[in-house]
């Protein structure tokens, strides 16, 4: 495998890694959102 090879096969490795934390991210930021309102609802309704 030539040098230059193996280092495009690194970016894209890395790029994958990147749009999977960018997914984790954006589906927790939506879980945590979702939390909220329900702690939420739950304080207003006590």
């Amino acid at each position: 495998m030539r040098p230059w090879s193996l280092q495009a096969t690194f970016v894209d490795i890395e790029r994958d890694i990147e749009k999977v934390e960018n997914v984790v991210a954006f589906y927790g930021r939506k879980e945590w959102k979702r939390n909220d309102i329900f702690l939420g609802d739950c304080r207003y309704k006590s």
